[in-house]
């Protein structure tokens, strides 16, 4: 259209109020928006504008045979709807496990010396930090965990925080004593726990050997015996190792040696499973089909084991309790206050996510435990 101020866009209207305040005005067969300043001119199109009396803006009557205009402000006829946000993934808030290998508590140790820890997080490790005396002396962002380190003669606090992605931080510190004369002759032999498997257990043909090793200088080496013969060695923690055994009894042997030379070992025996065969409640397990009740358990990400279902008639075996999901079906679970299993303390606060008969795949419930007063491990559970 046209106006004594020129050329401009317009569109129909019915009142001002379709104008944004600018006047609506009658031209032909139309009602137009003008300018607040000039309005339209009621003379009609300019020669060059395009408009005549046999076309229209856009939405206004069309000539014969013509398709109607599109409103531009409209979506394409064959446009989908918005979508929902996928749904956000759980919120990691599990503190990475941070345990100080060497030195132990209140050592006797030389000026220089080496703190090494062991680190572990549910989804991953992104950096740890040596503290001495509360200060930040060292930054690392992958494994091994270890910090040399130089302290001067007194009592001194050290401590290593571990962080993950998530902003989740652990922590452990022991407080050591730097001598002047230095510690004298190290005498003192590793201490080695066999955490998995446990002692007097069976397993499958596969399955891996892990071990806690502490010492108040620090270990140079670990070294798995099966039946006497050397099956495996590593210079630094963690202290695992896989490996694969006929069937029949068979003993395994940690040793563990120190830079000084002394040496410190600990042993279990298992029995291996012949193929095929199914373990009873309570043996350490790869999967649900190396257990009888066809039901595997593992806890924290530590080592899995054999477990039931339970219910008033189906009691659990002694040391477990049948805690009751929010579905009412029953899993057997070891007692919080019960022996830890292979040395590990057994913590409640866990989550059940079974299939079984009846149930679909996935279903997740909250187990009852008795005691939420510790931090929980996951317990994940799995049935075919």
């Amino acid at each position: 259209m046209i106006s004594s101020q020129g050329n401009f866009c317009t569109m129909q209207c019915q009142s001002s109020a379709d104008c944004f305040g600018n006047p609506c005005t009658n031209i032909g067969s139309y009602r137009l928006c003008g300018r607040p300043s000039g309005g339209l001119d009621s003379g009609g199109p300019a020669p060059d504008s395009g408009l005549t009396p046999d076309s229209a803006p856009d939405g206004g009557p069309q000539p014969d045979g013509a398709p109607p205009a599109q409103d531009q402000g409209a979506p394409p006829a064959d446009s989908k709807p918005p979508q929902p946000d996928a749904p956000l993934p759980p919120q990691d808030t599990t503190k990475p496990r941070v345990t100080i290998n060497s030195p132990t508590a209140m050592a006797k140790v030389a000026k220089q010396l080496t703190v090494a820890a062991t680190i572990s997080d549910n989804v991953g490790v992104v950096w740890a930090k040596l503290l001495v005396d509360t200060k930040i002396v060292a930054t690392i962002s992958k494994p091994p965990w270890s910090f040399p380190l130089t302290l001067t003669v007194g009592t001194h606090d050290l401590a290593v925080q571990a962080g993950d992605a998530a902003g989740n931080v652990g922590v452990a510190s022991v407080r050591v004593v730097v001598e002047p004369d230095g510690p004298g002759p190290d005498t003192q032999p590793p201490q080695v726990t066999i955490t998995t498997p446990a002692a007097l257990s069976k397993v499958p043909a596969t399955f891996t050997v892990e071990a806690t090793i502490l010492d108040n200088v620090g270990v140079t080496s670990a070294e798995v015996f099966i039946d006497g013969t050397s099956a495996a060695t590593k210079s630094q923690s963690p202290w695992v190792f896989p490996v694969a055994l006929p069937p029949g009894q068979r003993t395994i042997k940690v040793v563990a040696k120190d830079a000084a030379g002394n040496s410190g070992e600990a042993s279990v025996t298992v029995t291996v499973q012949k193929p095929g065969e199914k373990a009873p409640y309570g043996t350490p397990c790869n999967g649900p089909g190396d257990c009888e009740s066809g039901l595997c358990a593992g806890w924290g990400g530590q080592a899995a084991f054999c477990t039931q279902f339970c219910d008033a008639q189906s009691p659990c075996p002694s040391g477990s309790s049948c805690q009751v999901s929010s579905s009412g079906q029953g899993v057997c679970a070891p007692n919080p206050d019960a022996p830890p299993r292979g040395g590990r303390v057994i913590e409640s606060a866990c989550t059940l996510a079974a299939t079984s008969a009846g149930a679909s795949a996935g279903a997740t419930a909250r187990l009852g435990w008795p005691a939420l007063l510790l931090l929980g491990l996951a317990l994940a559970l799995r049935r075919r």
